[in-house]
């Protein structure tokens, strides 16, 4: 790659009203807080894990992502077992 073919890598020029206002995000309220709707998400992916055999699996691997040792495999299998979602697969 020559010299002049790095400016292809700079950002662009940013003036005012541009890209930097929709960047921002919208001020919330003190009681806006995002953990009702993560709440909700998660006891609709358990829901459908417990009928939906596809959806335990993507979940129960979910879960598993970055766990390699036995404890936090038997922590998950544990987890699933007192949700009533399957964590065998065949």
């Amino acid at each position: 790659m020559e010299i002049q073919d790095t400016k292809l890598f700079s950002p662009e020029p940013l003036y005012e009203g541009d890209l930097r206002s929709s960047l921002t995000p919208p001020a919330k309220s003190k009681d806006q807080s995002p953990w009702p709707s993560v709440m909700e998400a998660l006891e609709l992916a358990v829901a459908d894990a417990r009928v939906n055999r596809e959806s335990a699996r993507q979940l129960y691997f979910f879960c598993l992502f970055g766990r390699k040792d036995p404890d936090s495999i038997r922590e998950i299998n544990s987890l699933f077992s007192e949700l009533g979602i399957p964590f065998t697969f065949e």
